[in-house]
């Protein structure tokens, strides 16, 4: 009997899985599942966060009749719709939506200091565990036969909370609003 060498590939990621199972093959990417459902929830979170928040800022340049900010606004908003249309597809393993997040985690990385993390996180993610096999049809097959796969994977509540969250900030600049503008004239002292 040949002893194993230690420099040999485990066993679970060097398998054939043409010849799994559909539950090995479900053990067999299960935590590819958990990791694209985090930027699935990321995206989604992030794109209504920023939507809120953009929609609030589209209602001030418009009062105010500032065309660049106006611009700058409905930017954002594409932006935003994008966010969550890829959160969307993620999702729902998508084979449209695998690509697109990636670069879409690279524009996040720009939003200092949040988005940063965020792009940071969800591009490590999906280079490390976004494989192609899960985001082909025979694998949606398998995950829509299983009945308990969308119980835990609801594609509101991460929006729910990004929307609260930014109208929750909202409230806070408009009530704070006197001391903001404080600091940023006068400065402040301890």
């Amino acid at each position: 009997m040949e002893t194993k060498s230690i420099y040999q590939c485990p066993e679970q990621c060097a398998r054939d899985t043409s010849e799994m199972s559909n539950s090995e093959l479900r053990n067999y990417y299960s935590q590819d599942e958990i990791c694209v459902q985090t930027v699935a929830w990321l995206y989604l979170f992030s794109g209504t966060f920023v939507g809120v928040l953009t929609l609030v800022f589209l209602k001030v340049a418009i009062d105010i009749h500032h065309l660049l900010l106006i611009f700058m606004s409905f930017f954002s908003l594409i932006i935003a719709i994008i966010f969550v249309l890829l959160g969307w597809g993620m999702r729902h393993y998508d084979p449209w939506s695998r690509t697109p997040a990636r670069f879409a985690a690279v524009v996040m990385m720009f939003f200092v200091p949040l988005g940063t993390l965020i792009g940071i996180i969800c591009f490590f993610l999906l280079k490390q565990r976004a494989h192609k096999e899960i985001f082909t049809n025979k694998y949606h097959a398998i995950l829509l036969s299983d009945p308990l796969h969308s119980k835990y994977h609801k594609l509101w509540l991460p929006m729910l909370i990004g929307a609260l969250t930014a109208i929750l900030m909202t409230l806070a600049v408009v009530f704070q609003r006197h001391f903001i503008i404080k600091l940023l004239t006068d400065g402040y002292s301890f």
